[in-house]
């Protein structure tokens, strides 16, 4: 029983972690209704960028991480928007154009490359800025970082969510998401709306990233696993139901604790079997709706 409670703990970690990533799948998804390849690639650089700044400065990290979070949330909202500029809105003309998949998988293998001309292609050790000491949760424990990030994810993702569902600007962006023409005819630029959604992505990317580098140090080939897991996330949970997509996450993540402590190296294989077993069964996710066509 104890070992059940530890796996749990530690999926949430997990499951938080690819909560923020999803979010952002979720969100430009929703108003352009393409997706970013680079999205894991922004993850890590958003991780590098926090590094890099923690580092630089050479203060208490108690002072610097903070600041390296900032840089990293918002060069990874830089990022998103000039993949959009250069990568998305040049070819994403109508729901019949989908050479955004090519130009942002493209994008993301520039970004690795870049990474490791830039950085480094060996795993860079990422300072604990919470300490090492375990946080005891009766027969369980968390590293301080990973319960820090449970309490951000928490935070970010309520705050998300509040937005798009209580704000003018949440407003926009939902009829956006739910029909461009008629939101275009009531005056809502839908060009700007998907630079801000491709903005927030990558923010949210950047925040995880910077996140979970002190749980799992940084490394630039880390990318795409973020990615798959952010996508499974999305699509089990329903890839317009942003409520969805976080249960989902915090099932994989606890699905993924659990997988590597019973069969560890055959975790990752378990796990894609699992989904695909359960997209056969359920093809709309856990929470989402089959489209319904008039013809």
């Amino acid at each position: 029983m104890d070992i059940v409670l530890q796996f749990i703990l530690s999926g949430l970690a997990l499951g938080a972690i690819y909560a923020v990533v999803a979010q952002g799948i979720y969100v430009t998804f929703a108003a352009t209704r393409t997706f970013n390849f680079a999205q894991g690639e922004v993850t890590v650089i958003g991780a590098f960028l926090a590094l890099s700044t923690i580092g630089f400065l050479a203060g208490p990290i108690g002072v610097t991480f903070p600041l390296g979070i900032l840089v990293g949330l918002l060069g990874g909202a830089l990022l998103a928007i000039i993949i959009e500029r250069v990568a998305v809105a040049p070819v994403s003309g109508g729901p019949e154009r989908h050479e955004w998949l090519v130009s942002t998988a493209g994008v993301a293998f520039i970004l690795l490359n870049a990474m490791t001309v830039i950085w480094t292609r060996e795993t860079v050790r990422f300072p604990k800025p919470f300490g090492e000491q375990v946080i005891q949760f009766g027969p369980a424990g968390l590293l301080p970082q990973e319960v820090f990030v449970i309490v951000a994810a928490v935070v970010v993702v309520g705050l998300l969510l509040l937005v798009l569902e209580r704000t003018q600007l949440g407003r926009a962006f939902r009829a956006v998401a739910f029909n461009r023409e008629a939101a275009e005819l009531m005056g809502i630029d839908s060009r700007w709306m998907a630079v801000g959604a491709y903005a927030l992505s990558g923010a949210l990317a950047g925040l995880a990233g910077s996140l979970v580098g002190p749980i799992t140090n940084v490394n630039a080939y880390m990318g795409l696993n973020l990615l798959i897991k952010a996508f499974i996330a999305a699509i089990v949970g329903g890839i317009g139901n942003p409520w969805g997509i976080v249960v989902a996450a915090i099932l994989l993540g606890i699905a993924e604790a659990g997988l590597s402590y019973a069969i560890g190296a055959w975790r990752e294989a378990a796990l894609l079997a699992l989904i695909i077993i359960f997209l056969g069964v359920r093809p709309n996710g856990l929470f989402g709706r089959a489209a319904v066509e008039k013809v």
